[in-house]
């Protein structure tokens, strides 16, 4: 059944969890290595001052002649060896850093595409469920990247805070309470930068899918030739503008309160540097450190302060700014799944409908009406009607890519609601009138269907014939390995033999039903008729199921379903309707000269 969907949002401290989690698992033992050289490289920069310290008191006491040389020069190198060290370890951190973003991506794309896949079809004629994927998508874009930070906070820069604080503290343990005092708004702002990019992005993503698609009617391929030549150029340009507008204002104000806060950070931390720097320069005039200590430790006190406003400018900010993005992200991992049983569909059945109706979720009234009727096991059903009588939802119903609420579908006694996809579709083939430009070779068109189908090229040679083309022909200049793409250096076909390259690619695939959906409608009618008496061969003694709006070949149907307006009003062969005098003769009549 449905798992129910879930549009709760999840907490800053869970994300944090959770996205770590899925971090670590992704590569456990590669990830715990570049942790562990990633605390040794924050540990060796906190370290600088307390050695820089060391040298500058050598130095000192040498040039007083309380040192000798031996121990001054054995200091200097100890400092060029920490130096070589510290420098190893952040290059060894710098390429772990690199090498699991890149095995992370490619583990977490793989993971929400198989995701997608389990999207229910009927999910993609929702608005909202549109946004969770695009939301989704850019989640997944932000979720590396803000895990490597947050490795980068907890690996490198709590250890150096906590090396250096140690080191002021033993030269001023109060140095420590004002520093830790700038944290305070420090991480209050960045709280209020998680919420006001969260709520910016729940605006924002239904925008930029519109603004998406603006951008694809002006450039993209597919649309490109026909809003050029009927003038939509300007409508698609000037609504890609309008809503390029709406993200950069949405954007700005969410940045602008966001800056807001930081520069009312930033105005306190000054205060506490310059409190903090008096309080030195009082322990300097005291004689509490000498001149080379109040040299190290104001240089320990500027970088503490700059890696402090690294770690909440850059770190700390980009994963606030990512986290709304991970929270849509794993909600999205943890929406609804159909977990349907796998179930062995018998050799031989009957479909059977019983009081099918739908509707479509953005819709006022239904697609299907109350739709009862039978199609026998090996049995030829043509389901005619007019262009949005309900021809190609019934069929989505029937195949089960729809999951009804109301009535029901049966292969023989099973409930088609209550089987996986997996085993629905294992032995069911379609040809749809809005069918694949797959950008592969002409083999690799067909054989799509099924990959795992280890035919000869004889069975090809078949399937292309029967479908009504040759590998031969002279458009196919490699034969099946002719790419099928002017963009990878292939050929473009034409509308008619892109469609009976869809037809093979049914045909190809093993079947016990197999469904053309206005699959010749790009072809004209006497090539229609060759094809669906090719059809009506390779259909033997397998249920077969014809969609169209053309009726010059639906003779060959053992019956003829009849839709209009969402409801079977008629249901016969060829001349029982003919006589019936009823929606199916006057179809048929009024297209006859097709035909003649």
């Amino acid at each position: 059944m449905m798992k129910k969907e879930t549009n709760e949002k999840i907490n800053f401290f869970q994300m944090l969890f959770l996205g770590f989690t899925k971090f670590l698992k992704q590569s456990p033992i590669y990830i715990i290595l570049t942790i562990l050289l990633t605390v040794v490289f924050g540990v060796f920069s906190g370290m600088y001052n307390i050695v820089l310290q060391k040298v500058f008191d050598t130095v000192t006491l040498y040039s007083t002649g309380d040192l000798a040389l031996k121990s001054a020069i054995l200091v200097l190198v100890g400092f060029l060896v920490y130096n070589f060290l510290q420098d190893f370890f952040e290059n060894i951190s710098h390429f772990g850093f690199g090498y699991l973003i890149w095995d992370c991506n490619e583990k977490l794309y793989y993971e929400i595409h198989n995701k997608f896949s389990e999207v229910s079809p009927i999910d993609y004629e929702k608005t909202e469920k549109l946004n969770d994927i695009e939301k989704a998508k850019r989640g997944l874009w932000c979720f590396s990247e803000c895990m490597l930070l947050v490795v980068i906070v907890v690996a490198f820069q709590i250890p150096y805070f906590i090396v250096t604080s140690y080191f002021l503290y033993s030269i001023k343990p109060i140095f420590i309470f004002i520093l830790f005092l700038c944290a305070i708004p420090s991480l209050y702002s960045s709280y209020i930068n998680y919420k006001i990019i969260s709520k910016m992005e729940d605006k924002a993503a239904p925008i930029r899918r519109e603004n998406s698609f603006y951008e694809q009617a002006i450039v993209d391929r597919q649309f490109f030739k026909e809003t050029r030549i009927l003038g939509g150029f300007k409508k698609f340009k000037k609504s890609f503008e309008e809503t390029f507008k709406i993200l950069t204002n949405l954007e700005f104000k969410a940045n602008l309160k966001t800056n807001l806060y930081k520069l009312s950070v930033y105005i306190f931390n000054i205060f506490c540097y310059l409190f903090t720097l008096g309080m030195l320069f009082n322990s300097l005039m005291k004689k509490e450190i000498t001149v080379g200590s109040f040299a190290v430790v104001l240089s320990a006190i500027e970088f503490f302060f700059y890696r402090f406003d690294s770690l909440f400018e850059n770190e700390i900010k980009n994963i606030i700014k990512n986290l709304p993005y991970l929270n849509n992200y794993f909600r999205f991992l943890k929406s609804e799944k159909f977990e349907g049983e796998d179930i062995n569909i018998p050799e031989n059945f009957d479909i059977i409908l019983e009081n099918v109706s739908f509707k479509y979720p953005i819709a006022e009234k239904n697609a299907l009406n109350d739709i009862s009727f039978k199609i026998k096991n090996k049995e030829t059903i043509a389901i005619v009607g007019e262009n949005g009588s309900g021809k190609s939802t019934l069929i989505r119903i029937i195949s089960g890519i729809y999951k009804l609420e109301e009535g029901s579908v049966k292969y023989g006694d099973i409930d088609i609601k209550k089987v996986s996809n997996k085993s629905l579709f294992s032995n069911i083939t379609a040809v749809f009138q809005k069918f694949a430009k797959y950008k592969l070779t002409l083999e690799e068109n067909i054989k799509i269907s099924d990959f795992n189908l280890n035919e000869t090229e004889l069975y090809l040679d078949n399937v292309a014939k029967e479908s009504g083309f040759s590998k031969d022909d002279e458009c196919f200049n490699n034969g099946y390995e002719t790419m099928l793409s002017k963009e990878f250096n292939g050929v473009d076909l034409s509308g008619g033999l892109w469609q009976r390259v869809a037809i093979a690619r049914g045909l190809f695939r093993k079947h016990k039903l197999i469904i053309l959906d206005e699959p010749t409608s790009a072809i004209d009618p006497f090539e229609e008729t060759r094809i669906y008496n090719h059809f009506a061969k390779v259909s033997k003694n397998k249920t077969a199921i014809i969609v169209t709006h053309r009726l010059g070949s639906v003779k060959l149907a053992d019956r003829i379903v009849v839709l209009k307006e969402g409801r079977v009003v008629e249901i016969g062969t060829h001349e029982e309707l003919i006589n019936q005098n009823g929606e199916y003769k006057r179809m048929y009549e009024s297209q006859q000269k097709w035909y003649e």
